[in-house]
């Protein structure tokens, strides 16, 4: 629908003022010295604006869901980084469940019908987590914002009008210094010949597991000290400072490395080393509970902080591109806190010989 408003300033000066406005689409509006002009504008406005729309709805006539995720994964998801893997198995699901419809038959109940589905789904005897279903809806969302902004198949994204699950306080848990001292014991006893080193690797440097894993001897510069990550979740790379002891355990594997271009490498040596079991076997024997690896990464972040490293350092180390999540990997232990209010108090609150405080 367009409006013309006829508009005099004050020294009399007549102009004509055109706004458009369409459901679904931002109002337009332009000025013209004539009604005349103002009418044509607004009538080839409003005619480039539906000639637009009936493309879309085409599109979202012909194309499927399928479809879509199809395109993504082969054009955009191999540029993504690490966290592709998850992407694409997440598509799969959805793909499974809504990939036969056409685009302009997507709504938000079915969305929700589907997410519900999602979230009954087993595995190991356990429904999904809210925040497994979140990483679900996430996947499905930037598909159908590829489709909105790059490929012009739909005119909006049905997801954007959905409420995430509410998920459960971010996880706090760090090694304490007796099972910092007994993991690295378990681990320098094991049988395994590589997970000693990669305790000491995540523990000094912050890198998640696949990170660690995945490295090559030729991502490592003995010289610079340091390691490059070609693949992380963010889809940058990240430099690692190796330090001792962990830099002096990769020399001894270099020193013993075999054909396998991998630091941790598979028993055939044709991939990255698995493990699930190992970890699982050293952390048993530490005795240590509810302690993933991930939570290396949690420690590593806790021990800068404990240094008065800032968080803007912590997250270029972590490779975080916003420091909101930074916060929740860098917490301070409760000891660390208590000795900092106890210098403090010894600063500001110390006692004179008759007994009073100093104030």
């Amino acid at each position: 629908m367009a409006t013309i408003e006829k508009r005099e300033s004050k020294n009399g000066k007549v102009s004509y003022r055109v706004k458009v406005r369409l459901k679904g689409y931002p109002e337009i509006s332009e000025t013209f010295t004539t009604k005349t002009l103002a009418k044509e504008w607004a009538d080839k406005t409003q005619s480039d604006i539906r000639g637009g729309m009936r493309l879309i709805v085409r599109e979202a006539k012909k194309r499927t869901v399928e479809e879509l995720i199809d395109l993504y994964v082969n054009k955009v998801l191999p540029y993504k980084g690490n966290g592709a893997v998850d992407t694409k198995r997440h598509l799969e699901v959805w793909r499974q469940l809504v990939g036969k419809y056409a685009l302009i038959n997507i709504n938000t109940k079915m969305i929700l019908d589907a997410r519900e589905k999602i979230q009954n789904m087993e595995t190991r005897g356990k429904k999904k987590s809210c925040s497994t279903v979140n990483r679900y809806m996430a996947a499905l969302s930037v598909v159908f914002s590829y489709a909105v902004k790059e490929l012009e198949w739909i005119d909006d994204n049905p997801i954007s009008k959905i409420s995430h699950l509410q998920e459960p306080k971010p996880r706090v848990r760090y090694l304490s210094d007796e099972e910092r001292e007994n993991l690295l014991e378990s681990a320098r006893n094991s049988t395994n010949p590589y997970i000693y080193a990669i305790v000491l690797v995540a523990l000094t440097t912050g890198a998640r597991k696949m990170e660690i894993l995945r490295l090559r001897w030729e991502d490592i510069d003995f010289n610079a000290n340091t390691a490059i990550l070609w693949e992380t979740k963010n889809g940058e790379y990240r430099v690692l400072q190796l330090i001792e002891p962990a830099l002096e355990e990769l020399k001894k594997l270099y020193a013993k490395r075999g054909k396998s271009p991998y630091v941790f490498p598979s028993h055939d040596g044709s991939g990255a080393l698995d493990i699930t079991y190992c970890w699982k076997d050293i952390i048993r024997t530490a005795g240590i509970e509810n302690f993933r690896f991930h939570d290396l990464r949690h420690t590593c972040a806790s021990y800068l902080a404990m240094t008065n490293v800032n968080m803007a350092i912590i997250a270029e180390i972590l490779g975080h591109k916003d420091l909101k999540i930074t916060k929740r990997y860098a917490h301070l232990s409760p000891g660390y806190k208590r000795s900092v209010m106890e210098d403090t108090a010894k600063i500001y609150f110390t006692t004179k010989g008759d007994g009073d405080v100093k104030a």
